[in-house]
């Protein structure tokens, strides 16, 4: 059953019950968060650069999330929840684990002054990117996800979609808008196969997440489009794009 559509597909990626599975983007869940001790901060307006001493993990990348705690300079404004990374460079060659990281903040201007604090960067989500090109062909579908119909999934199972558009930055831009994206169920994995049982977000752009939990559409329907199936128990589920303008960056994850 793994190899309806071609002998030469990969195997298609087995859900696990509790864990988020990735069908467009991924997750890298093996490697640690980057730590790094604050060792000096400067700002010029709303652009803060912090110098920053990594001892765990790996180089900051822009268009990851960065949390800052313990700077005392100007008032604190340099400690910061969840900003976006905008810019990394290297502060010394060769590599000594020192990087000056820019982040947005409140409109402040100082030189650069020593400074202690302590920042945790996780690993980013990776989205994968739909073009112009791929756009202008749409609909496009993810790999299937294969779900186990052993118990206790023989007997159905509650999904949970989550759909992301990352917000456009500097570092990962996106001019996405008017995306729909819809699920897909199928017991063989053939493209003539697939029906779609729900559709998670309709018109939507950059700066979006959206969730959607099996059985939330409208009964009364009688549809699976509409969501009128609590428990679906298909062997195989795909996110498909059917409609959108401009390009950039889509996570979609399925938990069961």
């Amino acid at each position: 059953m793994f190899y309806n559509n071609s002998p030469f597909s990969a195997v298609p990626q087995l859900m696990i019950q509790g864990v988020v599975s990735y069908a467009f983007g991924s997750f890298p869940r093996d490697i640690a968060p980057t730590q790094a001790y604050v060792i000096a901060d400067s700002s010029v307006g709303t652009t803060a650069t912090v110098t920053l001493k990594v001892y765990a993990g790996n180089v900051p990348l822009p268009g990851s999330l960065i949390s800052i705690v313990g700077t005392a300079n100007s008032a604190g404004v340099f400690n910061a929840t969840n900003s976006v990374i905008t810019a990394v460079s290297a502060a010394q060659s060769p590599d000594t684990g020192i990087y000056l990281v820019s982040y947005t903040i409140a409109s402040t201007t100082q030189a650069t002054t020593p400074d202690a604090g302590l920042a945790i960067i996780p690993q980013p989500e990776v989205g994968d990117t739909l073009t112009a090109g791929i756009v202008a062909a749409l609909p496009v579908y993810s790999a299937p996800l294969t779900s186990p119909v052993g118990a206790p999934n023989s007997t159905g199972k509650s999904l949970s979609a989550t759909v992301t558009l990352p917000t456009s930055s500097a570092a990962i831009p996106s001019t996405l808008a008017g995306v729909t994206v819809v699920l897909q169920g199928s017991n063989v994995n053939r493209d003539d196969h697939f029906n779609t049982i729900a559709t998670i977000g309709t018109g939507i752009a950059a700066g979006t997440t959206i969730d959607w939990q099996s059985g939330q559409g409208d009964t009364a329907t009688g549809t699976l489009a509409a969501g009128s199936v609590n428990l679906p128990n298909f062997l195989y589920y795909r996110f498909g794009v059917t409609a959108a303008t401009g390009a950039g960056p889509i996570v979609a994850t399925l938990l069961q």
